[in-house]
Order: C-alpha cells, then sequence, then structure tokens
C-alpha cells in the first residue's frame, strides 16, 4: 500500500499551521486521519465550507465539527453564498469556496486538499474537452498561492484506490456527496458514464492522462519564463507597454505577454476574442482614444503606449460648472477626482470650476492664446484624462487649466491661491 504519509512529510517547515480542506468525504476524511498522526493537534485545523446546495449541507457540517472534536483539533466552517449565473454551479461553488479560504488564510497557513491522480487526469481531460491550451492542459498545480497563505495538493500523484484502502483499512467513517455522481454535473458525468467505460478500454488512461498534465506544465513553465522576459523588454513608466515591442512579437508571444501583464496585475484574464481585441489596439488610429473592456478594467492605446486602468464611468458632462471658494477641497464628478489647496486660504475666491467643451484657449505669457487641445497634445496629456481635467473660470475668464497652467496678469491674491492649487485625479497616465 502507498505511504499516504510521506508525501505529507514534504510539508515546509516555514508552514505553522496545517489547514486540511475537509468536505467529510472519504478522501478528506482520509487526509484528515493521516493528518492528525503525523502533525501535533495543536498544528492542524479541520476546515469545513457549506455551500448550502444539498439538504443534507447541514448534517455534513456536523459530522465534520464532531469528527474535528473527536480528533482534538481546530474547526472552521465556512458558508458561502454560490454565484451559479456567472460560469455554471460547479465554477460558482469553487470560487465561493476558495474565495472565503483566501481571505481566511494567514501567511503561514497552508491548506491541504485530498486531490489524488484520478482528479488530476479528469481535470485534463475536461479540460482538453473544453479546448483548453497548455495552461488548462497543466491541470492542477501541487502548490499555488491563496490569498496570504498557501494551496497544497500533496496527494496529486497517488491513486485513489490507495487513499480507500487506507480509508477502509483504518475503518473510517465519511459521508457521500450524491452531488458527485450526478449526470447533470461536469464532473458526475464523467465519473458515472465516462470514466468507467474509458478504464475499460484504456486501464492506463489516468496515468496517461496525467503525464499529459506534467507535459503540459513543464511547457507552461518555459512560456511564462518566455512571457516573463518579453514583458519585462515591452515595459516603460508606470508599467505601461510599448506598443512597438509588442508589434515585433510573433502573435502567440505576444498574447502571452499580454496574459502575464494581466496576470501580474491582478487583472481577470481576456478570452481569446477579447486577446483579438487587444492585439488590434496595436495596428489602429489613436485619434478615437480606443479601448478594450476586460472585466472591470480597460486597456487603452496612447502615444505608442498601452496602458491597463481601472473601468472610468462616463466622464464629466461639459456643461458642469460647480463653485469654489479654493478654501477648502473640491471634490469632482466622472472619475475626475479632487481639487486640493495646499496650505490656509483667507479670503473667499469666487471661482467657477468646468470641464471641456471645445474651443476653450489659453493665453500665453507673449499675449498670443493658444488652442486648449495644442496645450495637451504638446504635453502628451491622454485623451481620458483631457475629458477630466478640470478648468478654472473668475467669472468668463479662463485662469488655470488644473495644476497645468495659470493665466498670466492675474492679481497676486489669486495667482497665489492658484499657484497652491493641486489636482488629484487618480487616473492611470497622469
Amino acid at each position: 500500500m502507498t505511504d499516504l504519509a510521506a508525501a505529507l512529510r514534504a510539508l515546509p517547515d516555514d508552514a505553522r499551521r496545517v489547514v486540511v480542506g475537509f468536505s467529510g468525504g472519504r478522501d478528506s476524511a482520509t487526509l484528515l486521519h493521516v493528518c492528525c498522526q503525523i502533525f501535533e493537534p495543536r498544528r492542524v485545523l479541520a476546515l469545513h465550507v457549506c455551500h448550502g446546495l444539498e439538504t443534507a449541507a447541514a448534517d455534513w457540517a456536523a459530522f465534520c465539527a464532531e469528527c474535528a472534536r473527536a480528533y482534538g483539533i481546530a474547526f472552521k466552517r465556512f458558508d458561502v453564498a454560490v454565484d451559479v449565473h456567472a460560469a455554471g454551479l460547479e465554477a460558482g461553488a469553487r470560487a465561493a469556496r476558495y474565495g472565503a479560504i483566501g481571505d481566511w488564510l494567514n501567511a503561514d497557513d497552508v491548506l491541504v486538499t485530498a486531490h489524488h491522480a484520478e482528479d488530476q487526469a479528469q481535470t485534463v481531460l475536461i479540460q482538453a474537452l473544453r479546448g483548453a491550451g497548455v495552461r488548462g492542459l497543466a491541470g492542477m498545480p501541487a502548490w499555488r498561492a491563496l490569498g496570504a497563505g498557501r494551496h497544497w495538493r500533496p496527494w496529486l500523484t497517488i491513486a485513489a484506490a490507495d487513499i480507500a484502502a487506507h480509508a477502509e483499512t483504518a475503518g473510517l467513517a465519511w459521508v457521500d456527496d450524491p452531488s458527485n455522481h450526478d449526470p447533470a454535473r461536469d464532473r458526475g458525468y464523467l465519473d458515472a458514464e465516462i470514466w468507467p467505460a474509458l478504464l475499460a478500454g484504456w486501464p492506463a488512461a489516468a496515468r496517461m492522462l496525467s503525464r499529459v498534465g506534467e507535459r503540459a506544465s513543464e511547457a507552461r513553465e518555459a512560456l511564462d519564463q518566455l512571457a516573463a522576459i518579453d514583458l519585462a523588454a515591452a515595459r516603460v513608466a508606470d508599467d505601461r507597454l510599448s506598443i512597438a515591442v509588442l508589434a515585433a512579437l510573433s502573435s502567440p508571444r505576444r498574447r502571452e505577454t499580454l496574459l502575464a501583464w494581466c496576470r501580474a496585475r491582478g487583472v481577470s484574464l481576456p478570452d481569446p476574442a477579447r486577446l483579438d481585441e487587444i492585439e488590434r489596439l496595436l495596428f489602429c488610429r489613436e485619434h478615437n482614444s480606443p479601448r478594450v473592456r476586460v472585466a472591470d478594467h480597460d486597456i487603452r492605446r496612447f502615444d505608442g503606449q498601452l496602458f491597463l486602468m481601472a473601468a472610468l464611468g462616463a466622464p464629466p458632462d461639459p456643461a458642469t460648472r460647480l463653485a469654489w471658494s479654493a478654501r477648502s477641497e473640491l471634490v469632482l464628478p466622472g472619475d475626475a477626482g479632487r481639487l486640493v489647496v495646499a496650505g490656509k486660504t483667507v479670503d473667499d475666491h469666487d471661482l467657477i470650476v468646468g470641464f471641456r467643451r471645445g474651443g476653450e484657449r489659453l493665453i500665453r505669457g507673449d499675449g498670443h492664446s493658444q488652442p486648449l487641445k495644442d496645450f495637451c497634445q504638446q504635453r502628451r496629456i491622454p485623451p481620458w484624462i483631457r475629458a477630466r481635467l478640470p478648468l478654472i473660470y473668475q467669472g468668463d475668464r479662463l485662469v488655470a487649466v488644473a495644476d497645468r497652467w495659470i493665466a498670466p496678469g492675474l492679481s497676486d491674491a489669486l495667482a497665489g491661491v492658484l499657484a497652491r492649487i493641486g489636482w488629484r485625479p487618480g487616473l492611470t497616465g497622469d
């Protein structure tokens, strides 16, 4: 029989607490049993996530709590709400489960789960049927970051039969989740209909599919290393990307670089259709401020660079007029940030703050005027910032453009106040 404890003894020394993912099923019951045999009880915590999807969910949670009490270890239960509409029931449950756990883990915690070789093989098969690339075909990693802690799957190379044999020999009790065999779910259908027939025709299927996962994992690692090199070469100031550098790459390398950029920024990864749109940004004209929405972020093109930023709402209405005395901070609409004044302003100044309508002109020191549009272009101010640039008026006279320009010939008092104004837009590209 395979020594299940041997794999668990590879736990890193810096892991203070062993958090065992405990559903109550046979595999996780076996994992908890082995962990309690080789680790001190004070280091082990049984963690149960109740999704509330089955009528017996509360009974399973109670069973898990009683098992933890019998082992003399700590127990933690999470009750999560599953969004079944965004990506389906199974994906929604997984996202809710790991989201709650990730938010709770400490830096020296390791979540340990009982995924085994057949789980890995089935993951690879399902990913292949979904048309996944090497990242999906690599299956489940043995280690990954999860919140502030880590997630470890030490039994990915161990057969389910070995885990079952240990559970029977040890006389363990467990609960059976009928959803695991529900043909309406991908895993349930695979277990009930496909997997037995596959093993009948190809007895080594689990081992061979796991090997596919290993090879894909190696390829993924190589791709990640190349993407890191390309990303470093394409990066310019403030984590923007050079369009010239990206355009010189082949499309596959470019797409991996874009994915690495999003991954490094913690942004939801664009799907293939979105990647196509992002690639087209590299070769389109800039005058319309082109952008691609990726989840709750935008990728925009300007001045030969790509910018990645939180998606902006509509800019301020050009007809907006806000009265401001310049004695306190002014919060601006339309994601335009705020205006602040350094120091204390003694007198009120009857100022009006507005936004571009078109046709505004700035008076230069030589007495000649310049279109505000040209001013912005010369200073390479991106269009999404121009649309939110606060214009400060005294009456009908434009006296300042945020903290970028002050009209000549003003009174010393007004010029002094305007010189102390700062614009805090909080916008990427500023």
